[in-house]
């Protein structure tokens, strides 16, 4: 096991950052810590590794001094052969971004109760001439149970220090940042309460307050933005927010320790006082609208009427009104007609008609402000309390037969999605490891096809074809298939097997139509025709010897193609530069053709050596060309393009060093796809 300092194991790598975190164990106290090594670039050199090198003595320093329950403690610092570490408390649960990341938003309560805890451990730290400048969820540890400690106090600054942080230097996390920390300007212990404030903010909401697309949106917010009004949340604890998140250092609140009695306080005030409580928490009797005053007696309207001429008992006065025990609105009650009453329908001259009000017939009443009983004109007529309906009572029996239907539906499709669940998972499975094996064995024939194990490779691209490849797979192996099988063709052809290689041609055009396959096995078929009138020519026709004429041009039978890519003679080099044939063999070679082919009547003239040369001077400029289209679509991206012309390189040129070439860039190309 590694040791540092002849004491400290590692047993495991728990973060890596700018620095190392490891799980070790202290073997002298035989205890389990956190051992934090500075990780340094290779290319840091100067200043500003000196710089780093004072950076991480200065956190050990700065949280070595602070002894508080809710600081990480600090048991050791110090360098061995270059290793800068740190040896810390071990801290067990997660982090606050971890737990955020998870739940969402947090409750009022326990929201409140971490916050106090990071403001008590900020109260102690400033105590103590320490600024964190950098309070975010990631630097808060939860531990079971719900104790909070504060971590990484990697660029704190030690007041009574001489600031490493030059001018116009910016160190923070930005989304956390006061607006002088941004700005570079000089900080005291409000910058800490405005990044503790933003924590508080989104663990309330479940987001930041000032957000963007990029760091220069982020600080803009946080330099001109107000941040949005937080839903939900009591107006007291949204005013300490608010008051945490001023611009200006001198709006907030004076330390952590006032802020947390700030929200304390607004914690246990009410969110809006109850009915019959004033603002102050004293009883105060509701106040009842005015008492309506005793409703006058309409005016008399119309033309007097003397009741004696109707025959009215005597009682009525001169405005015709009932006597006493009558409603105290004037009128009579309904249906009375008294002895000598006018006919129904009777209406005195120039008698006011029933008028409507409102948009409803007042049934003859006089118009005005009055209504029922009295009233003023707008009152609305009392109601006759709501009739109600009772719900069916359920036994205790019924409550947890439907508990125990509710629970077991609950039960079952948390089966049935689960199985689902794993049914999609495994045939994902699956398909990733075919696919996986597939891209092994497509990778294996292509290091195959490199090395010039071309029957290696067609097994092995057959292999991954039998395998269940997907499309984009089964193109790649076709493509290597084609590529593979010319290549076998061209090796027949050059140790003078033209059936193999028409075999392997035929298979090359079969498994990628795009090969050069079908145009090499056109050229197979031109050479073994022309073989075959050359050798009928030199049977009729009078010349050297069989040996002599096998050296001639057009007087040879089938040979391996030269290097020019022209059939070439009897003893011409091949492509790896030794004599495809001569002497006896080239004799026994042409026999062999001879028997083979029909002889003709007539024997074809040989084709002159400047005829030749020009032929093949003419295809090995084509070749060039084609190369060149084939580079230029090739950095282009084209690579069906770049394809069809490297083979109509190989196929213009074959068996020379650009057909070589040709056919590595093909290969090339069948790889990176």
């Amino acid at each position: 096991m590694e040791l540092i300092k002849g004491k400290y194991r590692i047993v495991r790598e728990i973060a890596r950052s700018n620095d190392i975190v490891y799980e070790a164990i202290d073997t002298a106290l035989n205890r389990r810590i956190a051992l934090k090594e500075l990780n340094l670039a290779p290319g840091l050199v100067g200043n500003a590794r000196r710089d780093r090198i004072e950076r991480f003595h200065r956190e050990a320093r700065a949280a070595g001094r602070l002894s508080h329950p809710n600081v990480v403690s600090i048991f050791d610092f110090g360098e061995e052969n270059g290793r800068h570490y740190i040896a810390m408390e071990y801290l067990d649960g997660q982090n606050l971004r971890d737990a955020l990341q998870v739940r969402g938003a947090v409750p009022l309560h326990e929201a409140l109760d971490i916050l106090c805890q990071v403001l008590d451990a900020l109260s102690y730290a400033h105590a103590n001439s320490v600024i964190h400048r950098d309070v975010k969820p990631d630097n808060i540890h939860i531990l079971p149970g719900g104790h909070v400690k504060i971590t990484d106090f990697g660029i704190a600054r030690l007041t009574e220090e001489i600031a490493l942080t030059g001018d116009g230097q910016i160190f923070g996390t930005p989304s956390y940042m006061s607006p002088e920390q941004i700005v570079g300007k000089g900080i005291d212990c409000r910058s800490d309460l405005f990044s503790a404030a933003v924590v508080l903010y989104e663990m309330l909401t479940g987001r930041k307050p000032f957000i963007g697309d990029n760091v220069v949106s982020i600080t803009y917010a946080i330099m001109n933005a107000a941040p949005p009004p937080l839903v939900g949340v009591p107006p007291s604890i949204e005013r300490v927010i608010l008051s945490a998140l001023a611009k200006e250092p001198a709006h907030r609140p004076v330390s952590a320790a006032a802020m947390r009695t700030d929200l304390r306080a607004a914690e246990r005030m009410p969110a809006a006082p109850p009915p019959g409580v004033n603002a102050s928490g004293q009883f105060a009797a509701p106040a009842f609208p005015p008492a309506v005053p005793a409703a006058a007696p309409p005016p008399a309207y119309g033309p007097a009427i003397d009741p004696a001429a109707f025959g009215a008992p005597p009682g009525y006065g001169a405005q015709g009104l009932p006597p006493t025990g009558y409603p105290a609105t004037g009128y009579p009650p309904s249906g009375y007609a008294p002895a000598g009453a006018p006919p129904p329908g009777y209406a005195p001259q120039n008698a006011p008609q029933p008028q409507q009000a409102g948009g409803t017939f007042m049934g003859g009443r006089p118009p005005g402000p009055w209504a029922w009983n009295g009233a003023p004109a707008g009152a609305r007529r009392p109601r006759g309390p709501r009739r109600r309906f009772a719900l069916p009572t359920l036994s205790p029996s019924s409550k947890a037969l439907i508990a125990a239907l509710a629970i077991a539906i609950v039960a079952a499709g948390c089966i049935v999605g689960g199985v689902v669940a794993f049914m999609n998972a495994y045939d994902n499975y699956r398909k990733s490891a075919d696919t996986r094996h597939v891209s092994d064995l497509i990778a294996q024939g292509y290091a195959a096809y490199v090395a010039g194990s071309y029957a290696q490779a067609v097994g092995l691209f057959e292999q991954a074809k039998a395998a269940g490849p997907n499309a984009d797979q089964l193109q790649k192996i076709n493509h290597n298939l084609g590529a593979a099988y010319t290549s076998i063709g061209i090796a027949a052809e050059k140790a003078l097997d033209p059936a193999a290689a028409r075999r392997a041609y035929e298979a090359a055009s079969a498994a990628d139509p795009a090969s050069p396959g079908p145009g090499y096995l056109r050229r197979l078929d031109e050479r073994l025709a022309g073989a075959g009138e050359a050798v009928g020519g030199a049977i009729s026709a009078p010349g050297p010897a069989r040996s002599e004429r096998a050296g001639q041009p057009g007087g040879s039978t089938y040979l391996a193609p030269a290097r020019n890519g022209a059939p070439g003679p009897a003893g011409s080099p091949g492509p790896t530069g030794a004599p495809v044939g001569s002497g006896a063999q080239a004799e026994t070679q042409a026999g062999e053709t001879e028997r083979a082919a029909a002889p003709t009547t007539q024997a074809s003239p040989a084709p002159s050596p400047t005829a030749v040369q020009d032929s093949e001077s003419e295809r090995m400029r084509l070749a060039a060309q084609y190369m060149r289209e084939g580079d230029d679509a090739a950095r282009s991206g084209d690579r069906d393009r770049a394809r069809e012309a490297y083979g109509k390189v190989i196929e213009a040129a074959a068996g020379t060093d650009l057909a070589a070439e040709a056919r590595t860039r093909l290969g090339g190309l069948a790889g990176s796809q």
